[in-house]
């Protein structure tokens, strides 16, 4: 017997807008900012996807994961172009 278990979470991506740690999301243009409290703070990835947003004196990405810009495209097409991504 074969049992699966999908997960579907509302995931956002963003991508680092060239000015030190803000990322802006890819759809909307929100500038963003990984919480200091995060392991990928530091890391500083180029992209990155997150789950939520934590709205204090600055808007804070939750739940962030560093990914390769082209696996947006590769995974969702009908939602991310290439063009938008610098891959």
């Amino acid at each position: 017997m074969t049992c699966s278990l999908v997960v579907i979470l509302t995931v956002t991506s963003c991508q680092t807008s060239g000015e030190g740690n803000i990322y802006k999301r890819l759809r909307g243009g929100q500038e963003l900012l990984i919480h200091p409290s995060s392991v990928l703070f530091r890391a500083a990835p180029r992209c990155v996807v997150f789950h939520s947003v934590m709205f204090t004196g600055n808007n804070y990405m939750r739940d962030v994961t560093a990914v390769d810009p082209g696996w947006l495209t590769s995974v969702a097409p009908h939602f991310f172009e290439r063009k938008k991504l610098a891959v």
